[in-house]
């Protein structure tokens, strides 16, 4: 084997392990924030819900994407939190190296939610997800053939 072929060889497998590495990572990650996200309880609220509440919208906004942030919010309801999982897990398979993965929630009281604003979750518990699942890949070893 030629010098060159090996190189490419070698190139082509760091590239794969670190893409593998990134989208565990951003996966892991995802399924953190979402089940750490609190599903409205109104016997938990200071005031009356409106009528016809369902908690779950919030866990349903965890979306993803490629390279560029998007401004959708869903009507979506998804108390368990495996619509978000399962539709952030496809956009997050189609990751290449060099891209960004975004996980974002676009509804308008995610900032009061994570600031300690819901008695089911506490302030910061999108930073603490991610530290989770940085966390959890510490001396982790990815097969780079």
């Amino acid at each position: 084997m030629s010098f060159e072929t090996e190189r490419k060889r070698v190139e082509e497998g760091l590239v794969r392990g670190a893409e593998k590495l990134i989208v565990e990572l951003a996966f892991l990650t995802l399924q953190t924030v979402v089940l750490a996200s609190p599903v409205g309880d109104p016997n938990l609220w200071k005031s009356k819900p409106p009528p016809g509440y369902v908690g779950g919208r919030f866990r349903a906004n965890w979306q993803v994407s490629l390279n560029a942030p998007n401004g959708t919010q869903l009507d979506t309801i998804d108390k368990s939190g495996s619509i978000a999982i399962g539709q952030g897990r496809g956009v997050i398979r189609g990751f290449d190296l060099g891209e960004k993965i975004i996980v974002q929630n676009n509804l308008p009281y995610a900032v009061p939610l994570n600031d300690g604003h819901s008695r089911q979750a506490p302030a910061g518990f999108v930073e603490k997800s991610f530290t989770v699942a940085i966390n959890s890949f510490d001396g982790k070893r990815v097969d780079f053939r």
